[in-house]
């Protein structure tokens, strides 16, 4: 009884030169996203279906099938239990989200799209405090990187086949994560969260091999303090996200 819809469109891009490395100046793609959508039990189920194909006729790297979505949801009186594969957004500012470490990004379609995640999330709302949220994040997506004839790519390719991790870290990792929001005023509002995992965004080596170097990303366990602020006062908005984060290869904050 579920109802289906559907998204499909092209993209050409031109450059007035040639790539650095020899790529071709145009390049066309097709995208495909349908979503399938059911509800039973009187609503407090759902289910939701997203896939998501690109085929690119220059970079096969660029060419790649993803599920966006695959989620159960339950709703409960003050809680809600969502299980499956999604997509989990973290943030208040408009361009910048350094708090945004759930999903991984798809940066072969762009550095805004994300990766379907797998986890179970539990939610749980109160009428005074606000909403806590509860992430176990199953199993680790690596980045996606555009290929030897991809544009808009680093001097030397990654190589996302042979991926390195940190002794205390693996891509069968189980990441968790928490995050509060409540409002504190009419005109305030704020959420903390904690994130324990591996870090989405990698590191880099150098294969040592010059007849063909590569970059190999690196990818270590990171455990990030995160805040987010918005204050509304006349007609502005004024915005705050910052984060402090451990990890083996550096602490470091950022705002």
């Amino acid at each position: 009884d579920g109802e289906w819809s559907a998204e499909t469109g092209f993209e050409y891009r031109y450059f007035d030169d040639p790539g650095e490395f020899g790529q071709e100046q145009h390049a066309l793609s097709l995208r495909f996203q349908g979503e399938y959508v059911s509800q039973w039990n009187d609503e407090s189920d759902s289910m939701t279906f997203v896939p998501f194909v690109r085929l690119d006729e220059q970079d096969e790297n660029r060419s790649h099938a993803d599920i966006r979505e695959l989620l159960w949801v339950h709703v409960g009186d003050n809680w809600e239990l969502r299980s499956g594969v999604t997509r989990v957004f973290w943030g208040r500012t408009e361009f910048n989200n350094v708090v945004d470490v759930v999903n991984q990004t798809d940066l072969v379609d762009g550095d805004e799209e994300k990766l379907g995640q797998p986890m179970v999330n539990l939610s749980v709302v109160g009428d005074d405090w606000g909403i806590f949220d509860f992430y176990w994040l199953v199993g680790f997506r690596e980045r996606t990187f555009p290929g030897p004839d991809g544009r808009l790519r680093l001097p030397l390719v990654v190589d996302t086949d042979n991926a390195e991790y940190s002794t205390d870290t693996g891509p069968e990792d189980m990441d968790f994560a928490c995050r509060w929001q409540t409002t504190v005023t009419d005109e305030l509002e704020m959420a903390l969260s904690i994130f324990s995992g591996v870090d989405r965004e990698p590191a880099y080596t150098f294969n040592f091999d010059f007849s063909d170097p590569m970059l190999i990303p690196y990818y270590s366990h990171i455990d990030q303090l995160g805040v987010e602020l918005e204050y509304l006062h006349e007609g502005w908005a004024f915005k705050l996200e910052g984060i402090t984060v451990q990890s083996e290869i550096e602490d470091y904050q950022s705002s």
